[in-house]
């Protein structure tokens, strides 16, 4: 793509008025001086596409992307030109509020890396294949852009902020982000009567004798505290609203599973099945990273009320409220 710069247009108008003055005087020295600006227009067309020719950036981000965190992108760029240098060119990627990279000079074969701090204002998925080059070299009359060869796909997290207040109230309210129950653990959970097809090692003798009658021992197994987390994504209200719902749920469920919980998250058309750990926060963020809004309900969820629950409602209005019987706590996006 060329656009006109107004130097461009400047010159333009100046290589007309010194054409049109050449051809009614018919003076040799004008035709000189309408050859030379002629000749400097058509040099201006040519050499920027010599200049961009060749040049092939790389992108990379190593760590997870959240919205409005800033991240480190690291770029490469390669000059595949053989024997002539690419100058005084800027490396636009299609991000709102970066200015890019500016690169003076990359010689011949010559690779450079250069480092860009981004902040992606939403969540979502970035395609960078609209990352451009654009160079105004040599006269600034012209600005050439051409778009890059880059097959680079960003997924933006929502945002994630400090809900470790509201997440320690939650906690507070149920018994703990692990119970106790029987199973084969190495803690005594309780003491009761034999019964058939209990082991002869797990009696225990003492409380045999007193008792009168033949005691066994049950141990116990930690299980994680369940929570679910409902989220309402049904069309009930503006983008804003939504997205602070989306981010509130994408917090609520890290500082959950942080501190042990097995999480679940339900919303109008997906069910995510309890887990635990970093990998089933990653599910949940791929998840809420592309979930938009949706006019009508598609349930997945069986009705089944296990552990404790949390419902974050877009709007007042949603009727996703009514799952409010299953929640032991109600959020609401305008209040957050």
């Amino acid at each position: 793509m060329i656009k006109v710069t107004r130097e461009g247009k400047r010159f333009l108008l100046a290589v007309f008025i010194v054409g049109f003055a050449a051809s009614n005087t018919g003076n040799n020295l004008i035709y000189l001086i309408f050859s030379m600006m002629f000749s400097v227009f058509l040099l201006s067309l040519f050499l920027p596409n010599i200049n961009l020719t060749g040049l092939r950036p790389a992108l990379d981000i190593q760590e997870p992307v959240f919205a409005t965190t800033p991240v480190t992108l690291k770029t490469k760029i390669i000059n595949r030109k053989r024997f002539i240098s690419s100058l005084s060119f800027r490396l636009n990627l299609p991000v709102n509020g970066t200015e890019g990279i500016y690169i003076e000079r990359i010689g011949p074969g010559e690779t450079r890396e250069y480092t860009l701090r981004l902040n992606f204002p939403r969540r979502g998925m970035y395609d960078l294949a609209d990352t451009t080059i654009r160079s105004e070299f040599p006269f600034i009359f012209f600005s050439f852009v051409r778009r890059a060869v880059v097959e680079r796909r960003i997924l933006v997290y929502p945002r994630i902020y400090d809900v470790s207040g509201e997440a320690a109230g939650f906690v507070a309210d149920v018994s703990g982000p692990f119970r106790p129950r029987p199973g084969p653990g190495e803690d005594l959970f309780k003491l009761r009567p034999f019964r058939y097809g209990d082991e002869l090692r797990s009696i225990h003798w003492k409380a045999t004798a007193r008792a009168g009658e033949v005691v066994v021992k049950e141990f116990s197994m930690s299980e994680p505290e369940k929570v679910t987390v409902f989220l309402d994504d049904l069309r009930h209200c503006g983008e804003e609203q939504f997205e602070k719902a989306v981010s509130f749920t994408a917090s609520i469920a890290a500082e959950l599973l942080n501190s042990g919980f097995a999480v679940r998250l339900v919303t109008s058309r997906k069910t995510i099945p309890f887990g635990t750990g970093r990998g089933h926060l990653y599910r949940i963020l791929d998840f809420l990273a592309l979930l938009e809004q949706h006019d009508e309900p598609a349930p997945t969820f069986d009705g089944t009320a296990e552990g404790s629950g949390i419902l974050v409602l877009s709007s007042r209005s949603s009727p996703m409220a009514m799952l409010a019987p299953l929640a032991d706590r109600t959020y609401h996006a305008e209040d957050l």
